[in-house]
């Protein structure tokens, strides 16, 4: 599991726990760190689908 794979599994198990309607995720790491955003959308994604 990557380090975005784990950010998005963890937010949503704790979204989960709080009964949650909704929840909003940024791009993770795209600014500073330059991540690619096309990448980062593809994980985010298939994470969150998976």
């Amino acid at each position: 599991m990557t380090y975005h794979e784990s950010c998005y599994r963890n937010s949503l198990a704790l979204a989960s726990e709080r009964h949650a309607r909704s929840i909003a995720f940024p791009n993770i790491t795209t600014g500073i760190y330059r991540f690619p955003k096309p990448l980062a959308a593809d994980i985010a994604i298939e994470t969150v689908n998976a």
